[in-house]
């Protein structure tokens, strides 16, 4: 409990004071810590979008309220599946990440330490547990893309506190930096969910008629239809 606080209590310090954050941050002691940190983070963010989901009270409720049924047929296969998929993204998530933290640094000449490189992503890894707990709670809606806009855009702020007071990098490469790397994350979680584009690509609401236009379309479509049933018995005659 100690650890899981501790992570907690650097999340809520790197929200309060991000630049002063960085500037304070000392590297992890060994890569371990980094992929534990992010692990965490990670495995949470799937728990929330999965196992503490309306879904599960479905299944739950579904299983007849039985306790033990629901443990052994949903939660722990789930718990299971999640341990798995969660140690894969953390490996992208923290590839990916030093990744473009080390070609950022590198084009503008900060620092290329990768324990420290590693120790700033695994420390931004709790956006990903902010991102799950936004998606379930505001599931549809202009109002949830609003959200996600908002909080890409938090992230690039993070990003670019992390480049630039943390790894010593030019304020401009790292505004840009910072851009570019939220815009790729949002076009991802995008694509995996269509969350920001469906809102614009949903079809409008049909326009509403009055009641005059209402009568004339019910009159050209009688019309319609008893032309039709006049050819219909004409053609019947001839036969």
């Amino acid at each position: 409990m100690k650890i899981l606080k501790a992570y907690l209590k650097e999340a809520i310090s790197l929200i309060k004071s991000p630049g002063r954050t960085f500037i304070e941050i000392i590297p992890d002691d060994g890569y371990r810590i980094s992929v534990q940190r992010a692990f965490f983070f990670i495995l949470l963010s799937f728990l929330f979008s999965e196992l503490f989901s309306i879904k599960s009270a479905l299944l739950f409720f579904f299983l007849g309220g039985s306790i033990i049924d629901f443990l052994f047929r949903s939660i722990i296969p789930s718990l299971l599946w999640l341990i798995f998929y969660s140690s894969i993204y953390t490996v992208l998530f923290l590839a990916s990440g030093i990744g473009a933290f080390y070609l950022i640094a590198k084009y503008s000449r900060g620092l290329l330490d990768l324990l420290r490189i590693t120790t700033y992503v695994s420390r931004l890894s709790f956006l990903t547990t902010l991102l799950a707990i936004l998606s379930e709670t505001f599931t549809s809606g202009w109002f949830g893309v609003v959200l996600i806009i908002l909080f890409f855009s938090y992230g690039a702020y993070l990003i670019m506190n992390a480049l630039y007071y943390g790894l010593k990098c030019e304020r401009r490469n790292a505004i840009f930096g910072s851009i570019a790397v939220a815009v790729l994350s949002a076009a991802l979680f995008n694509f995996n969910g269509e969350r920001i584009s469906g809102e614009f690509s949903r079809p409008t609401q049909p326009k509403l008629l009055t009641p005059e236009e209402e009568r004339e379309k019910t009159q050209q479509a009688r019309e319609i239809i008893e032309k039709l049933e006049r050819e219909r018995r004409e053609k019947g005659l001839e036969k």
